[in-house]
């Protein structure tokens, strides 16, 4: 479906229901409760001799500042970006086509690099109530901008047997009313991000400027041409994760107990919260323990020692099995070193670089409703 197919049925449909919300307003109702965990690692394990490595972005194909046309694969750029443990080969990145927009001279550009370690950094629990709070909680520090729900960018092509892959979950849980607990521990390794006083190539610059108030075939044509956003900053690193899925009344009684207004626990919190609510037999499921990379070699560790003893089974607990035996958190920091996968994105409009502030209010409005008719009517 071409955009400017897709801009009339917006038009059809922002005026049948512009009585009753807005399209921004139903897009923007997700939301999930998160908590950090603190629960020590390394803070009890032999002291690593090993340095951790700094990460060469200039030797990773890390494409900061280039632009793309967000609508071009709206919920499909899970496909291109590495978010989620994938089967393909090699050690790409970022493989969505982007273009040069800005003029060389006018880029600056940063390079951070991030602890490197997942020791002594905090797990993240995420409640989420619903399959689209969990996909909005795993993709938390995704944004772009104008987009409520940028998680929708990736996991608008999921369908059931695709997202249970990704999630380490089984297809029953998905479809049956289950609320979820997300825990996840990260590694951030290092970010790139671009900033200045930032110029359009004179192709661009021209394009942009044949925009004007009104003129909604100019703004679909820059768009298609050179994109609606810009890749602001990259953050890569490992991921480590599971899912539980628990019942909506096992939700409610977590949210009393950790939800709102809770910002952090410690480990005996955590250790009640499991006996309580999350062990195996009483949850609808444990998930299995996933790396966002999907390396082979760190998802075989995580498969065979992540794990607890239960009544009658063991079962995968990334954060039990790593508080029982802190020596496997040396083995996980070995095995991730090389290991590589997007963990934050920001991408920015390219509304900024209109200089008429009539025109800019149109460019907006026509790519705030783009943006929104699709956030609506993807899962």
């Amino acid at each position: 479906m071409s955009s400017r197919i897709i801009f009339v049925t917006i038009i059809a449909l922002t005026s049948h229901i512009a009585e009753s919300a807005s399209l921004r307003d139903i897009a923007r109702d997700v939301k999930s409760d998160r908590v950090l965990l603190d629960a020590g690692l390394g803070v009890s394990a032999v002291p690593q001799s090993r340095n951790h490595q700094k990460v060469d972005l200039s030797r990773l194909d890390v494409p900061t500042g280039g632009a793309l046309d967000l609508f071009y694969r709206f919920g499909f750029y899970s496909l291109s970006v590495r978010v989620v443990p994938r089967d393909d080969p090699g050690a790409w990145l970022i493989r969505e086509p982007t273009a040069k927009v800005f003029d060389d001279n006018s880029i600056v550009q940063a390079n951070r690099q991030g602890a490197n370690t997942f020791d002594r950094q905090p797990f993240q629990i995420y409640l989420c109530e619903d399959l689209n709070e969990l996909y909005e909680a795993y993709f938390r520090d995704f944004r772009a901008e104008g987009i409520d729900q940028p998680h929708k960018l990736f996991t608008g092509s999921w369908r059931t047997p695709i997202a249970a892959k990704y999630l380490g979950i089984s297809p029953e849980v998905l479809t049956s009313g289950s609320s979820f607990v997300l825990v996840k521990l990260v590694k951030e390794k290092a970010s790139q991000s671009i900033s200045g006083d930032l110029r359009l190539k004179p192709e661009a610059s021209n394009s942009l400027r044949s925009v004007q108030s009104g003129n909604t075939e100019a703004v679909l044509e820059f768009v298609q041409h050179y994109g609606s956003h810009y890749l602001r900053e990259i953050t890569i690193g490992e991921a480590i994760y599971q899912v539980f899925a628990v019942t909506p009344e096992q939700f409610q009684q977590l949210q009393r107990v950790i939800g709102s207004g809770v910002n952090t626990i410690g480990r005996q919190d955590w250790s009640s919260l499991y006996e309580l609510y999350l062990a195996p037999w009483l949850v609808r499921e444990t998930g299995e323990i996933k790396a966002a990379s999907g390396d082979f070699a760190l998802q075989k560790f995580i498969d065979q020692e992540l794990k607890v003893q239960g009544q009658f089974d063991t079962y995968p607990n990334l954060i039990e099995s790593l508080i029982r035996n802190p020596a496997l958190l040396d083995r996980l920091e070995e095995l991730s070193d090389n290991t590589i996968a997007v963990t934050g994105l920001n991408l920015a409009s390219l509304r900024a670089f209109v200089i008429d502030p009539q025109t800019q209010q149109f460019f907006d409005e026509t790519i705030n409703t783009h943006s929104s008719l699709f956030e609506v009517n993807v899962k």
